[in-house]
């Protein structure tokens, strides 16, 4: 359940206390702890992520608060503190992969530029960005220079997201117009989604426009500045060809160094996420950059060989358990292109107004395909061969039926090659890995 704007509202105004409070420094409290307290429930996408700041009461009522709002999955909670663009979370709960990403994304979509440190309740910092700072090169409102702003001053009548438009939206026009002209193979496509973002904002949905904006810039900054030489294209782009060349052996060296249970798996896997989604972004710099700072710690995983404390035969389990997050990425990646098909079709259309809107609902066909089966696969291959490994397995094999069943129901009978816009692989390659990993837990 998303978060509603009242609730991003409030969240805004208590990052901005945050950053000075201390828990009870108010009340000369001499046990008095640092920070905030929080709860929180990631999810990959920001319009998801639930984040809670509890300015009074332990961070166990801010896990409750956030539980209520975005369920127990993915749940973490603890005490967090801000300085200048530094914001630290000290977990008290456990740690949620993908957690220092997501949240980054999460407070970017809503204004706030921070540098996010995650510490376990052990004192590890958990996933070290490997991201650059700076998301946008743009300055956004959310920073030191806001929170100074009385309430009920014009400044906080105003939504982070409609001043950064309001900055950028006339030199961005430029960009694309000039990307449009471009003769990238992308052009049409970037051209539509910003005619559509300044539909949006025009609307008054600058979160919807801001959020097409960050997506777009990266892309239409890749032009360079006219020449007499022709325009280069996608296909033509060095960086591109530069990633193209590595991209294959790279996912071998990934798939090695995890497939060995390295102490920073987590690590490594939030680092291939980040440049493979910068390389599907168009972002290829950035993505050769964050693959460059990888590869030698791939190499060295795979130099260190298996953790010694993990089963030497629990390397299939784990590239099972790689499998599988390969292809729950697989299928969203199609949903989405189901989603442009739909989109080409009945937007514009005043009678197919309710599809547009209610596009997005297909993804919900997604939700029951979760990380259980990755985690059920890892917890096998952490334990040696015996009876504790049998009962895992007769787990996991029951998280694949439960898959298999739902790929049978009629949605998904359709979706590949009956759904009236465009062939697409969701079920069928869902039914191919669950057969494998079927497989490997039979062997």
């Amino acid at each position: 359940m998303p978060m509603t704007p009242e609730g991003i509202k409030e969240l805004k105004s208590l990052i901005a206390k945050a950053r000075t409070k201390t828990r009870g420094a108010d009340l000369e409290d001499e046990n008095a702890e640092e920070g905030m307290s929080f709860g929180a429930v990631i999810s990959t996408k920001p319009a998801d992520t639930v984040f809670v700041i509890e300015p009074l009461k332990g961070p166990e009522n801010a896990m409750r608060q956030a539980k209520n709002l975005g369920g127990a999955k993915k749940l973490t909670f603890g005490r967090l503190k801000i300085e200048g663009k530094k914001l630290t979370m000290n977990l008290l709960g456990k740690p949620v992969p993908g957690i220092t990403r997501s949240l980054k994304k999460f407070f970017v979509s809503h204004g706030f530029q921070f540098k996010v440190f995650v510490v376990t309740a052990e004192g590890e910092e958990f996933e070290p960005d490997l991201e650059d700072d700076d998301m946008l090169d743009t300055p956004v409102s959310g920073g030191d220079e806001d929170d100074n702003a009385p309430e009920g001053s014009e400044e906080n009548n105003v939504s982070d997201e409609q001043v950064m438009w309001e900055k950028v939206a006339t030199p961005m026009d430029e960009a694309v117009k000039k990307f449009g002209a471009s003769g990238d193979n992308r052009a049409p496509a970037v051209v539509k989604a910003w005619d559509g973002a300044k539909n949006a904002a025009d609307k008054g949905d600058y979160k919807t426009s801001t959020t097409v904006l960050r997506k777009l810039k990266p892309i239409v900054s890749s032009v360079p500045e006219p020449s007499g030489d022709p325009a280069p294209t996608q296909e033509t782009d060095p960086n591109a060809e530069k990633w193209a060349k590595l991209e294959g052996p790279l996912m071998q060296l990934y798939e090695k160094a995890v497939g060995n249970n390295p102490p920073n798996r987590t690590q490594l896997e939030s680092g291939w996420a980040v440049a493979a989604e910068s390389a599907e972004m168009g972002d290829y710099g950035k993505a050769l950059a964050v693959a460059g700072r990888l590869k030698p710690l791939f190499e060295k995983a795979i130099q260190d060989g298996p953790a010694t404390l993990a089963p030497k035969d629990g390397v299939a389990f784990q590239q099972s358990r790689l499998l599988w997050g390969q292809t729950r990425k697989h299928m969203q990646d199609e949903m989405t292109k189901l989603k442009g098909a739909i989109l080409n079709v009945c937007e514009g259309d005043e009678e197919l107004v309710d599809v547009v809107q209610g596009v997005d609902k297909i993804f919900e066909h997604l939700n029951t395909f979760d990380d259980k089966l990755e985690r059920a696969l890892d917890a096998i291959a952490n334990v040696e061969d015996g009876p504790q490994r049998e009962k895992l397995k007769t787990a996991a094999g029951g998280l694949i039926k439960q898959y298999q069943g739902y790929l049978d129901t009629d949605f998904f009978k359709d979706v590949d090659a009956n759904n009236g816009f465009t062939n697409v692989s969701i079920r069928a390659a869902a039914v191919k890995s669950l057969g494998e990993i079927q497989s490997t837990l039979a062997a």
